[in-house]
């Protein structure tokens, strides 16, 4: 799914230690109402670890995208994605909207049925729009936490 996979590169001044100490201190292990955090899940010393964005989320919204970090010596990559649930969610939903759209068009006759697939794509574009500005908003935070240049992938 292209729409909902985005690949960044962060490069910093800072060790791999010291990053993952900044990662941490905008971690919480679960979501806190309340909680003054970005992220949630936790931080490993591997460096390779999924956190979850709690920038205008909270901890029971679906669509909220996986966070794949990769950490080394001044070098973050860093992998956004949708969750599993909502990867097979989505194609779900386009192929059973088609389907019915289609299945009650020769049914019936009656063009209106075929409106479900422009919805379906519209619904599809606006998911998309959604997906890419919460993305951005969290690679604004990972910025300011690494204090570094960003070079998209």
């Amino acid at each position: 799914m292209g729409l909902f996979y985005k690949k960044y590169r962060f490069q910093t001044a800072w060790q791999k230690e010291e990053l993952l100490e900044r990662i941490k201190a905008e971690t919480d292990t679960f979501d806190r109402d309340g909680t003054t955090k970005s992220f949630e899940g936790k931080v490993l010393p591997s460096g390779k670890f999924v956190l979850k964005s709690l920038i205008d989320f909270n901890a029971r919204n679906q669509f909220r995208p996986d966070i794949h970090f990769t950490v080394t010596d001044q070098n973050v990559a860093v992998v956004f994605q949708l969750n599993p649930t909502m990867k097979f969610f989505i194609p779900f939903l386009f192929l059973f909207n088609t389907g019915v759209g289609l299945f009650f068009y020769f049914q019936l006759k009656d063009p209106q049925f075929l409106l479900l697939i422009p919805f379906i794509l519209i619904f599809m574009g606006m998911m998309a729009l959604q997906f890419r500005s919460k993305t951005q908003k969290s690679v604004q935070v990972l910025e300011r936490i690494f204090e570094c240049t960003l070079s998209p992938l």
